[in-house]
């Protein structure tokens, strides 16, 4: 991505820099490649924008919580984070959740690797 902007610059730099020497065909030619760098950089920035999207759905998803088992309407949160009193050794975590609707709690063993 840096270098694009950097060849799309360096396009707009010649394209200043024009004396009256250049002939129409090399003044055409060269605002063609101009032209071709702004699309691959929409093309480029298009691509990250999908990227971008994509992540901010990953982290509403992570942020949102699972759906209560019980009550289906509330989502889990975690309430406590403790080392699990058998895996801990091994760096595994124990976290509480607790439901934002019905109050249901219930702990799981992560592995935060």
């Amino acid at each position: 991505m840096t270098s694009m902007l950097t060849d799309l610059a360096d396009g707009i730099r010649r394209l200043q820099k024009l004396n009256k020497d250049m002939s129409e065909l090399e003044l055409r030619e060269e605002a063609l490649n101009l032209r071709q760098l702004l699309v691959d950089a929409r093309e480029a920035l298009s691509a990250k924008d999908t990227e971008i999207q994509a992540l901010k759905d990953k982290i509403d998803r992570i942020e949102s919580g699972d759906a209560c088992p019980l009550c289906r309407a509330g989502r889990l949160s975690i309430t406590a984070i403790n080392e699990h009193p058998v895996f801990g050794v091994f760096g595994h975590q124990e976290h509480t959740l607790k439901c934002s609707k019905c109050g249901h709690t219930e702990t799981r063993k992560v592995d935060p690797k």
